[in-house]
């Protein structure tokens, strides 16, 4: 089944890629479209293979947070039953003990309770937090190949991330900007990064990145399409890139907090951090559909 399913989305993706970078076609006069004179180069297109192993390093941050949230919620209500039952125990109020229906936990003790979190869910929750992190570097590792190769093969969509509407040797990342994202005489670009973009284009600080104007006259003399507007919608390329990085920190907090929590064989996970892990079990979702 893994191997059938990383197939299907190697072919999909080989097919988004082929649109966004067509390799492997000539162009057929007489029926007045495209036709594929070589298979191999289509499924080797450079675009598919930077773009692949993102979406595979997606997937795993995604299945990983999910499995590590369910370890450290269960870790966090066996953890305060347990206090809740010894509390009773010395106190005589059991109506502290909260009540419940699962039934690993009905008639448990808190020595049974404890002993489910050191044998069963400490070691679910410490490999799943495991391949978050390392997810998590993949898809850093990924998408940094594939946003230098976005710069060179789809330089209009880039500029469009960063809002960045005039051409600029050694260019600034844009942390945030204000203004109608789709005019560029509306934008102010109020906290940035100076020289990241130009080092995230080509991994050099001073180098030069078209802006949006530039391309567009470029665009419009090269397909003789006087007025014709080639850049895509502004305001959701710079926010959704932004809101893929920001809605991935949900699952780098549920990885850092889980590990320091678990460090050094401990069994404990706090009421409010498994409640806070189940606030971020969305956050890798809305994160890859952001991005």
């Amino acid at each position: 089944m893994a191997i059938g399913v990383n197939a299907s989305a190697y072919f999909i993706i080989v097919a988004n890629s082929w649109m966004q970078h067509p390799v492997g076609v000539t162009w057929d006069a007489e029926r007045d479209r495209p036709m594929m004179n070589n298979f191999i180069a289509v499924l080797t297109n450079n675009t598919t293979l930077v773009a692949f192993p993102h979406v595979i390093m997606g997937a795993l941050l995604t299945a990983s947070t999910v499995v590590a949230v369910i370890g450290l919620w269960w870790m966090a209500r066996n953890s305060f039953r347990a206090a809740k039952i010894e509390e009773a125990a010395k106190t005589g109020d059991e109506s502290i003990i909260p009540k419940t229906s699962s039934p690993s936990q009905i008639d448990a003790t808190p020595e049974k309770l404890r002993h489910d979190n050191a044998t069963l869910w400490r070691p679910v929750s410490i490999f799943a937090l495991w391949v978050v992190i390392g997810s998590g570097l993949g898809l850093f590792v990924t998408g940094d190949l594939q946003g230098q190769l976005m710069f060179k093969q789809q330089p209009m969509k880039m500029a469009a991330a960063e809002s960045l509407c005039e051409t600029e040797t050694g260019a600034s990342f844009s942390v945030l900007s204000i203004g109608r994202q789709n005019n560029c005489e509306n934008i102010e670009h109020v906290i940035t990064i100076p020289n990241m973009l130009s080092f995230l284009s080509d991994h050099t600080f001073d180098s030069t990145v078209q802006g949006v104007n530039e391309l567009q006259k470029q665009y419009q003399e090269a397909l003789n399409m006087t007025g014709q507007n080639f850049a895509p919608n502004l305001f959701v390329t710079y926010w959704s890139f932004r809101a893929m990085i920001t809605w991935a920190l949900g699952s780098v907090v549920v990885a850092l907090g889980g590990l320091w929590f678990l460090r050094r064989k401990r069994n404990e996970v706090p009421r409010w951090f498994g409640r806070l892990c189940l606030w971020m079990l969305p956050t890798p979702f809305l994160a890859n559909a952001s991005g």
